[in-house]
């Protein structure tokens, strides 16, 4: 009987739930269920496909030295078969010196055009002060004043037998988790150097399944 007693005190409490809250509380428990597995598959899935795009836009917002005037230059990304273009474009107040990218593998050729017309030295790999190293870094011909700096530089670069289809196949984070910079020149006070921060793609994925989250909860309750 002690045993039967418990037993049959649970069997009666379930049978005598009232069915639209047996309904509710298993509608709960399947979007309870199905929300973690959605957030768990996607969050795992980000690192890998943050730069998982064929075009992509980025603001070199963050400073090597703290500034918080930004943003100072944003960056356009693209790539088509074996080409992919990158455009730097400063903020009013502001040109560029030089600018950095991680590229994976090395490309077999290079050009480039810039507003104003300039002539950019050989790539090179470069530490970006604070930022990490760059291993295709491109400087502009007597860039230390704001004489030699531009507005804006488009890079074509081409790698012989890909077909790109996404940014990842070409764009590496770097040991500072960086991938791509700039040598940012105020018309006024002194250069400093900026990237972009984590991909934006992934914090919005991420911020948005929370989000949704947050609403069914809401809706629940």
């Amino acid at each position: 009987m002690a045993v039967r007693g418990p037993l049959f005190t649970v069997i009666i409490t379930v049978f005598s739930t009232p069915n639209w809250l047996r309904e509710q509380m298993e509608d709960n428990m399947k979007w309870s269920f199905r929300n973690i597995l959605t957030l768990v598959a996607c969050l795992t899935i980000i690192p890998t496909t943050a730069l998982a795009l064929s075009s992509d836009s980025y603001t070199l917002s963050t400073s090597n030295i703290g500034l918080t005037g930004g943003p100072y230059a944003t960056v356009t990304a693209a790539v088509s078969g074996p080409t992919a273009t990158f455009t730097f474009d400063a903020y009013d107040g502001y040109k560029l010196g030089a600018i950095g990218l991680n590229l994976i593998p090395d490309p077999a050729t290079v050009s480039w055009t810039s507003d104003p017309g300039g002539l950019y030295n050989n790539p090179t790999e470069r530490n970006m002060d604070g930022l990490g190293v760059f291993n295709y870094t491109f400087s502009m011909i007597g860039s230390e004043g704001l004489a030699g700096a531009v507005d804006g530089v488009t890079l074509t670069l081409t790698w012989d037998g890909l077909n790109l289809t996404d940014l990842s196949q070409i764009i590496a984070l770097n040991a500072k988790d960086n991938f791509l910079a700039a040598h940012v020149l105020p018309l006024t006070g002194d250069t400093f150097y900026a990237t972009t921060p984590i991909p934006a793609t992934a914090w919005l994925l991420a911020s948005g399944l929370l989000g949704l989250l947050g609403v069914r909860r809401r809706m629940q309750s």
